[in-house]
């Protein structure tokens, strides 16, 4: 569905206005524009808005009145060049938030292409104090982060990065990207943030109580937390003779976070660790999920004490801290009630758990998964489905299994209808004008009746009758990505494929026929897992930058995802 200008002016101008009530209702005005299925806006108005976001707006009363991040935010919805060149030509005019989308839809689109141009964008903020690092976007280009890392690393001395650059670190080691980094400089400094988060944390040491983290140390500890587990961990790679000290220190600590991250620097470092240990981490609703991971990361997962039905110590741990941060209130019990194992739309086996929730006299049923089955009965690895159902616990398990499992089946019926991407070739305006430049021919031709000129122009109308009938021919193909499938309608017929049976996707030229016509033709080619050419897509019936891009994001959760070139 296509917007008239005349309705983004309007939201310009409002975002203009000096009543915060009349930008309200411009930013309300976006976020319905938004919302509409199959949205289209000319390649102009989406230049223009950008160009709009990097002008001065009045000033804000509240977090939502940021017109410049308002009109980006909408714009890069939208995977077209146009809009990736004007981002980058405006950038310097747009606000912090604004700018941090548009450094995340960079990454996200084409990071590799535009990694210079990031680099040369994060170069500039960050010499006025005011760099912005969307880190779960930049943590896609390993090399990006490395080349930040490497040019800016004098910013951790700078509080206002710190911690950034501490976490590009850790990454780069972590993952092996870097085998070490400026082991002299990093040692000293690491040190000495240390200790200052330790004396902040011995404070709340002695009266350590989960219920405290997350309700009234909330506003400070996690911090403390965060950076005390981080500075253990980079321990891993940086040595210096206090630090044994302090790791054997920390793992008597009574944050259960802080414990499996000194644990696991200890393991690292061949520092004895006592059995008990070992089980506190494991079994703790706090920090089982999160010591699994670590000990897997460094591979050592052999050592985790609990040998069978470890699933569930990690499903109440996810369950915890999915309750602590999304909705925000302190658990006094979770019990997992039942295991309910079905399958996801790819037919893939998982498993949900069926558990209630108990704070402050009232229970909830709720539901933790889904976790993957295919390699492991036991495993940690899980998409994403946890949720508390609404209202109390008023009917039995079976009640509750028997309506999760339908709802299930509904939302993979609608998720299959879905379409996420649709795409058909257009007959552009312009191409008519050449019907007026036959009409002036045909008339100049049979005016003076020269027939040379008048076979010329009739082999002219031919090959515009026989284009026109080509690109009719095209207009006709749809091309959807829904839930499942990924689908060719041509008239009466239709292919697809479905998406977990995409082994890879490429750009090749067409063949000489249709190159004839179109010198620069070329075909998309679909393949199956077992290497066959099971679609061919003209390459021009799609919006190839979106079409990739929501192609990758529908199977990149799959066990074995395709290979999709990019162009």
């Amino acid at each position: 569905m296509a917007i008239n200008n005349r309705e983004f002016e309007q939201i310009v101008k409002g975002f203009n206005n000096p009543n915060p009530d009349i930008r309200f209702e411009s930013v309300q005005m976006l976020w319905e524009i938004e919302e509409i299925e199959n949205l289209t806006v000319n390649a102009k108005t989406l230049e223009w808005l950008i160009k709009e976001a990097g002008n001065p707006f009045p000033p804000p009363v509240d977090i939502w009145d940021d017109p410049s991040y308002q009109l980006i935010h909408f714009a890069t919805n939208f995977v077209i060049p146009v809009v990736a060149e004007s981002l980058i030509k405006y950038y310097p005019h747009f606000s912090m938030a604004a700018k941090e989308e548009v450094i995340r839809y960079l990454c996200l689109t084409d990071g590799e292409k535009h990694k210079s141009t990031i680099l040369n964008m994060i170069d500039d903020d960050i010499s006025i104090n005011q760099a912005i690092f969307p880190l779960e976007e930049l943590f896609k280009i390993p090399s990006l982060v490395i080349a930040i890392l490497k040019k800016h690393y004098k910013h951790f001395e700078n509080d206002e990065y710190k911690e950034v650059f501490y976490k590009f670190l850790s990454f780069s080691l972590d993952n092996e990207y870097l085998q070490d980094f400026k082991p002299d400089y990093i040692v000293p400094i690491l040190l000495d943030d240390y200790h200052k988060q330790r004396e902040l944390y011995i404070d709340y040491n002695k009266d350590y109580n989960p219920r405290f983290v997350f309700s009234s140390w909330k506003e400070t500890y996690l911090i403390i937390r965060s950076n005390m587990t981080l500075y253990l961990s980079l321990m891993e790679y940086y040595w210096n003779d206090e630090f044994q000290t302090l790791i054997e220190e920390a793992i008597q600590y009574k944050d259960p976070i802080i414990k499996s991250s000194a644990v696991i620097t200890a393991l690292q470092r061949n520092i004895p660790v006592n059995d008990d240990f070992l089980a506190e981490c494991a079994t703790n609703i706090e920090s089982s999920e999160f010591f699994y991971l670590e000990l897997l990361r460094i591979q050592k997962d052999s050592m985790f004490p609990v040998k069978e039905n470890k699933q569930e110590f990690f499903a109440k741990c996810h369950l915890f801290h999915y309750i602590v941060t999304e909705h925000e209130f302190f658990p006094d019990n979770i019990n997992l009630i039942e295991k309910v194992d079905t399958t996801n739309q790819y037919n893939q086996p998982v498993r949900y758990y069926f558990a209630s929730v108990v704070s402050e006299g009232s229970k909830t049923p709720a539901w933790v998964g889904a976790y993957a089955l295919e390699e492991d009965n036991d495993s940690i690895d899980m998409w994403e489905g946890t949720f508390l159902e609404e209202g109390e616990f008023d009917r039995t398990r079976e009640e509750y299994i028997q309506s999760f499992l339908e709802n299930r089946e509904m939302e993979r019926h609608e998720s299959d209808s879905e379409i996420f991407y649709s795409s058909k070739s257009t007959i552009k305006p312009w191409f008519y004008l050449v019907y007026v430049v036959l009409v002036a021919r045909a008339y100049k031709a049979f005016s003076t009746m020269d027939m040379v000129y008048i076979i010329l122009t009739i082999c002219f109308a031919l090959i515009i009758l026989f284009l026109h009938f080509r690109k009719w021919k095209q207009s006709r193909r749809i091309i959807h990505i829904t839930g499942s499938l990924l689908k060719l309608l041509d008239r009466n017929n239709e292919e697809n494929i479905k998406l977990e049976n995409i082994k890879e996707v490429t750009v090749r030229k067409a063949n000489f026929k249709s190159r004839l016509f179109d010198r620069t033709a070329k075909l998309i080619s679909v393949y199956d897992k077992k290497g066959k050419l099971t679609m061919e897509i003209p390459f021009e019936s799609v919006n190839y930058s979106e079409f990739s891009f929501v192609l990758d994001n529908m199977t990149k959760h799959l066990q074995e995802p395709p290979l999709i070139e990019k162009h």
